[in-house]
């Protein structure tokens, strides 16, 4: 699997940020070709430099990801993410590797 996450950080205001991510963001990014899981948390933790938001897009492999970042999908994702109401964003790609699986 690929994954790309993306780092909001300080939301002016969270309530209304979170609303406008889900009802008018999430839809537009969902669209996205080739993305097989997209999920969103809100970070907990201390400090400054805990995001607001974090979500994360999956893909099947390197290959998937490259293609969907040169989508026009992907475009208007990143398009309408610069018009959301946050201070900065940090985002990151890269393949994941599972250390553990749980038995069962």
């Amino acid at each position: 699997m690929h994954r790309v996450t993306i780092q909001y950080h300080r939301p002016e205001d969270p309530t209304t940020f979170l609303d406008l991510y889900k009802r008018e963001h999430a839809p537009i990014a969902a669209r996205v070709p080739g993305l097989r899981r997209y999920s969103v948390a809100a970070a907990r933790g201390r400090g400054d430099e805990v995001p607001g938001l974090v979500a994360e897009l999956w893909f099947d492999d390197s290959s998937a990801a490259k293609a969907a970042l040169a989508s026009s999908e992907m475009r208007a994702a990143v398009e309408h993410a610069e018009t959301l109401p946050v201070e900065r964003m940090v985002v990151f790609t890269g393949d994941v590797e599972d250390l553990a699986v749980p038995a069962g």
